[in-house]
């Protein structure tokens, strides 16, 4: 069975929502980005998940993507099931690979099914939580920003400066001591 490439990018992409969900609805755009894939495929792909109740989209500034359950519920046959448009449904509601024309390859149908049985009973038993179980330290916890510490200066206890320009793109503008 060879899982097509916009499944594997399908199941990459939720599990990058689910460690960055935290954060907010997390935009196709940083996805993209973290996983150098167009974000016009991604917006195809997310449209498939979200009209299977894996995703919810936010749109307007701030928008973007979260899970539409938890990550403990949704299993990686589902996103599978739910990338794969070609894929004709067995009894258990995923979708077969067994019945696409393979060019060239002469295998015993009956091994290769149950063969592809196997992995799909392990794609259903793998829980989008399980697969970034190894993943999760390397995303920071979404963290609390405060105001910024006063800290002592030349000019006195407790007063930071930072130059700030008031204008426009423009070489001749001054900069401003502002006081925070």
């Amino acid at each position: 069975m060879v899982i097509p490439p916009k499944c594997r990018l399908a199941v990459v992409a939720m599990m990058d929502l689910a460690l960055h969900q935290h954060q907010g609805p997390v935009p196709l755009s940083a996805i993209s980005a973290r996983q150098q894939v167009s974000p016009s495929y991604l917006d195809l792909l997310f449209g498939r998940l979200r009209r299977s109740g894996l995703v919810t989209g936010l749109r307007g500034p701030g928008g973007g993507y979260m899970l539409a359950r938890e990550v403990e519920s949704i299993s990686l046959a589902d996103i599978v099931s739910a990338a794969d448009d070609g894929g004709v449904p067995n009894g258990e509601g995923h979708r077969s690979f067994a019945n696409r024309p393979r060019g060239g390859q002469s295998i015993d149908a009956q091994w290769a099914t149950e063969l592809e049985a196997q992995m799909l009973r392990l794609l259903a038993e793998t829980s989008l939580d399980d697969a970034i179980a190894p993943s999760k330290h390397l995303v920071p916890a979404r963290v609390k920003t405060t105001a910024p510490a006063r800290l002592p200066t030349a000019k006195g206890v407790g007063v930071r400066e930072r130059m700030v320009v008031v204008a426009a793109n423009s070489v001749f503008a001054r900069p401003m001591r502002l006081a925070i």
